[in-house]
């Protein structure tokens, strides 16, 4: 088993890859449908890039941001809440986007390479764990009230 290369190393392998936008492209394409599958589960619904949900407590949703340079991408959460829904004095009061590593205690930077996706998706498998045992149930939860964080994040 080959040791996965550091960040540096991989941009440097993708930009030096003439294939690599056509790789990225596919790589993307395996994310959604993998995400598209668990999200629908918890019903959840895509827009481009975004997973989402609505009740009368508000929205809740989940967004693959893709790096502005291209070799990567990060999930976070968000809670729109509907109004009247006071979120004062929960982790919504700090930040509009949760990151999804914050659910990980291994250290995560919750970075998906696209070159790794490319070359064996088995790589996305931590990351759909995390996703499916704790941001989703917790992001989820939204919708019969206002979960404490703690109560989902790995410890």
């Amino acid at each position: 088993m080959t040791e996965t290369p550091d960040p540096d190393v991989r941009v440097h392998m993708a930009a030096h890859d003439p294939a690599f936008p056509q790789k990225r492209e596919e790589a993307l394409a395996v994310i959604l449908k993998v995400i598209d599958t668990l999200a629908s589960d918890f019903g959840y619904t895509r827009t481009g890039t975004t997973w989402a949900r609505q009740t009368e407590r508000g929205k809740t949703a989940l967004h693959l941001q893709r790096s502005r340079y291209g070799f990567d991408a990060t999930l976070t959460l968000r809670f729109l809440p509907a109004d009247g829904i006071d979120v004062s004095g929960t982790v919504w009061d700090d930040d509009d986007d949760i990151p999804l590593n914050l659910f990980d205690a291994t250290g995560n930077p919750g970075l998906i390479f696209y070159v790794d996706v490319h070359n064996d998706a088995a790589v996305l498998a931590p990351l759909l764990q995390v996703l499916q045992d704790r941001a989703l149930p917790w992001l989820d939860a939204h919708h019969l009230g206002l979960p404490a964080l703690a109560d989902y994040v790995d410890q």
